[in-house]
């Protein structure tokens, strides 16, 4: 069966186009990823930046990944980190934590493009209530494979012998930038590969910037030019529901999430370092 080819849709978080890749009415997840948005590129001139104001998470890991650019997060943790490009930072929200996503003082100094990844991997059923972490992890502590026409960087997971910090058995990702030749594509339950730049074919099928592809037969590989982010692993053994930026096997347990925002209880408790404004919960 051929690879399905499904075009990411454009969205606007304030300044920041957005193309979001999933969830998708056809395809909800793939493994246990269930969001994936590319962001930008969008050039900053100096003076602007991007401000997304304290939010809440549970029932999830995001990770975000830059290809340019940087971005200051700050969480109910008490962290406060400039993300910078290559570099791989990976927040579990587990039972509830809350942060924001802003330009820091000194890119809002100068002109900035920014471009980059950001995903949310589901929590298996049994973690959704864990402590809520967050970890960061340099581009130099990231397995990387290189050939003549790539260089393979594993962001989470394990592949050919080597692992990422990032360790789930029932994971993979790679972020694949291609040159020339070929690219052996990971074995995974479900697979799929997000096109962030270029131009690909996979199965005899061209692909090109915002596609999004899924994976249905084992032993592909994929050829071309451009970059893509590689993704998949073991199907959700059950359901999960979505509401906001909450993610649950439970709808009683979103219910519980949405109530604790409000009231600014429980996880949510905690305030942010240097924050004062917060996302109200929607209306939806």
């Amino acid at each position: 069966m051929p690879p399905s080819i499904l075009p990411a849709r454009s969205e606007q978080i304030g300044v920041l186009p957005v193309k979001r890749a999933l969830p998708r009415r056809e395809c909800r997840s793939v493994g246990p990823f269930v969001f994936v948005d590319h962001m930008g590129p969008i050039d900053l001139p100096a003076g602007a930046g991007i401000d997304v104001p304290p939010h809440p998470h549970i029932g999830l890991s995001t990770l975000t990944y830059l290809y340019e650019g940087s971005m200051l997060h700050r969480d109910s943790l008490g962290t406060q980190i400039e993300i910078l490009p290559g570099a791989v930072n990976w927040m579990t929200a587990g039972r509830g934590i809350a942060h924001s996503e802003r330009s820091s003082p000194a890119s809002r100094a100068k002109a900035e493009r920014l471009h980059g990844i950001q995903i949310w991997v589901a929590l298996r059923r049994e973690d959704e209530e864990c402590d809520p972490q967050f970890a960061s992890y340099e581009a130099a502590a990231m397995p990387e494979f290189q050939s003549d026409g790539y260089t393979a960087r594993l962001i989470a997971g394990a592949f050919e012998g080597r692992r990422s910090p990032i360790l789930r058995d029932d994971m993979i990702c790679i972020d694949l930038v291609l040159q020339k030749g070929s690219f052996a594509l990971p074995l995974a339950e479900q697979l799929a590969v997000y096109v962030s730049s270029g131009q690909f074919s996979i199965e005899g099928q061209s692909v090109s910037t915002g596609d999004l592809v899924l994976i249905s037969e084992s032993e592909l590989t994929i050829s071309g030019e451009g970059r893509c982010m590689i993704f998949g692993g073991d199907a959700l053994p059950e359901q999960r529901f979505f509401y906001w930026n909450f993610v649950s096997s439970s709808k009683d347990r979103i219910v519980r999430a949405k109530k604790e925002w409000q009231e600014q209880s429980g996880p949510f408790a905690p305030r942010l370092p240097d924050e004062t404004d917060w996302l109200p919960l929607p209306e939806v």
